[in-house]
């Protein structure tokens, strides 16, 4: 029988474990399921040194976003073996543009005369999801007021300053599967399909009808395609 790794979450900007929730009761059905926190931080090194720290001793990852991110970031750090390996949704391996950067300054100047509420609402729940989805709106700018204006800002100046992640790529040992929406306008398809050439095992799966959150959008096929995928790799490993 194969073994049944640990799955480290890592979650995305201003989300917590309520935006994985399809992918964690899927999988708590076989494998012990562990969400990062990725709120104490101001930079991505420390995001993903934190969550090594705190993982099991050999674990698979599934990052969204910015824990994708993370994710590649931990990747370096990571001794040889420990992760064995990784989901990606909503991927950009690529540092901040200076525009991209602009904004989330603005940004961030916004959160001191607004709120966190008015800026999600106004600025990324509009692009987040694909079609109309009130329910999903409604649940991000839930997590974003609950995690709050610190949390915000510590999250947008970690990714102002990321690092370009696309040297790291064609060294990763590990197999690799990325997911994207069709529609996502932050991480557009032929950015992941970029990404997926450099690594040397990796699958790229795109959903129609899906934006930056296919766990969310389409939870049921997302989630067969995870479990169908670790499955796969879980045996190989075994044999």
């Amino acid at each position: 029988m194969a073994r049944h790794y640990p799955v480290v979450i890592l979650p995305g900007h201003m989300c917590d474990q309520r935006a994985y929730r399809p992918q964690i009761d899927y999988l708590q059905k076989n494998h012990v399921v562990q969400v990062a926190d990725l709120t104490a931080h101001d930079d991505i090194a420390s995001m993903a040194e934190n969550t090594l720290r705190n993982a099991p001793d050999e674990f698979m990852l599934l990052g969204h976003s910015m824990g994708s991110i993370t994710a590649l970031e931990l990747l370096r750090q990571a001794e040889p073996n420990r992760v064995k390996a990784a989901v990606l949704m909503s991927v950009n391996p690529r540092n901040e543009t200076l525009e991209r950067k602009a904004g989330r300054e603005k940004i961030m100047e916004e959160v001191e005369k607004t709120s966190v509420q008015q800026i999600i609402r106004k600025q990324f729940a509009p692009i987040y999801f694909h079609g109309d989805r009130p329910d999903l709106r409604s649940l991000s700018i839930k997590m974003a007021v609950d995690l709050g204006p610190e949390v915000m800002n510590r999250q947008a100046t970690a990714l102002m300053n990321r690092p370009n992640n696309i040297p790291l790529l064609n060294a990763l040992q590990i197999p690799v599967l990325l997911i994207g929406g069709e529609y996502d306008s932050l991480v557009p398809a032929a950015t992941l399909k970029n990404t997926a050439r450099k690594i040397p095992n990796a699958e790229l799966i795109i959903l129609n009808d899906a934006a930056h959150f296919p766990g969310l959008e389409r939870p049921e096929i997302t989630n067969n395609i995870i479990g169908t995928w670790i499955a796969q790799v879980e045996n190989q490993a075994d044999l």
